[in-house]
C-alpha cells in the first residue's frame, strides 16, 4: 500500500524570491496570534529586508528545536452561538498561528510538493495540488461516470461524507507516521522533515479566548493527543489521512473483486 522506495527530501533553503511570492499569497487582514502580531506587519517589511526574512525562515525550518514557544501558539475562539461555549469540547479551533509560523508552514508545504512532484498522492487525490482545481475535476469525474453508466445502461451511485470534528480527531503521532510512510519510509531521526514536524507537533499549544470577554487569553494549553482544527501543521497533514484511506479503500475493492 505504501512505496518503500520513496525518499522525498524537501529543500528548506528557501530563496528570497520564493518567500516574497508566498508572502503575497497571505491575506493582509488575517487575525493575529497570541503575540498580537497581525499578518499585515509582514507585508510592511520593505523588499530590501526580504533576504533577512528568508534567512530567518530557513533557520526556523532547519533548527526547529530552537524556535521559541510563542510563535507556535494558536488561539481558539469559542463560537457564541453554541450553548455552553465555554466548555472545551464545544470550542472550534481557528488556524491562528503567528503570521511568521503560517508563512513557514506555507513555504514548507510548497517545498514538499515540489520535491514529491506528484509521486506520493494518487491520481484520484485532488486536494491541494498545484495548478489543479479539485472541485472542477471532481465534477468532470462525476459527469464521466454518469455518461458511462448511461451508455452501458447501468446504474451508478455516488456517496460523500463530512466527518464530525474531523480535525479534532487527528492524532499527532499518526500524522508523523503518515509523513514517514508516504514520504520518507527509510529515513532516520536526522531527517529535517521529521525533525521539523515532530517538534511543531510536540510543542503545539493553544490559548482559549471566549466571546464577550476581554481580549486577554488564558495560559497555554498543550495539545498532547488530537489536534484542534487549525492548530496542526496545515491541511497537508489532513490530506495524508485522506490518501491513506483512499489507498486502503482501493485495495479492499480490488481484493473484493
Amino acid at each position: 500500500m505504501f512505496n518503500p522506495h520513496h525518499d522525498i527530501r524537501p529543500d528548506y533553503n528557501f530563496s528570497t524570491v520564493t518567500v516574497a511570492w508566498i508572502l503575497t499569497q497571505m491575506k493582509m487582514d488575517t487575525g493575529a496570534g497570541p503575540l498580537g502580531c497581525p499578518s499585515k506587519w509582514l507585508h510592511c517589511i520593505p523588499p530590501t529586508q526580504h533576504p533577512l526574512l528568508a534567512d530567518f525562515l530557513r533557520w526556523m525550518a532547519t533548527h526547529p528545536r530552537q524556535i521559541p514557544d510563542a510563535p507556535l501558539l494558536a488561539c481558539l475562539t469559542a463560537l457564541p452561538k453554541i450553548p455552553d461555549a465555554a466548555v472545551a469540547s464545544k470550542t472550534r479551533g481557528i488556524r491562528c498561528f503567528e503570521p511568521t509560523t503560517r508563512l513557514l508552514l506555507n513555504l514548507e508545504s510548497r517545498a514538499v510538493a515540489e520535491a514529491s512532484d506528484g509521486r506520493v498522492h494518487g491520481n484520484m487525490n485532488l486536494a491541494y495540488k498545484p495548478n489543479v482545481d479539485g472541485c472542477i475535476t471532481v465534477c468532470y469525474i462525476y459527469r464521466a461516470a454518469q455518461l458511462d453508466a448511461w451508455r452501458s445502461k447501468r446504474g451508478v451511485a455516488f456517496a460523500s461524507n463530512d466527518q464530525s470534528k474531523c480535525f479534532d480527531r487527528m492524532q499527532l503521532g499518526i500524522q508523523l507516521l503518515h509523513i514517514r510512510l508516504l514520504y520518507q519510509p527509510n529515513a532516520d531521526d536526522t531527517s529535517q522533515m521529521h525533525q521539523l514536524h515532530s517538534e511543531l507537533m510536540r510543542r503545539s499549544a493553544f490559548r482559549v479566548r471566549l466571546p464577550g470577554r476581554t481580549p486577554a487569553v488564558g495560559p497555554p494549553c498543550h495539545i498532547t493527543q488530537s489536534a484542534s482544527q487549525g492548530t496542526s501543521t496545515g491541511c497537508d497533514r489532513a490530506n495524508g489521512f485522506g490518501e491513506t484511506v483512499g489507498r486502503a479503500a482501493s485495495r479492499g475493492f480490488r481484493d473484493y473483486r
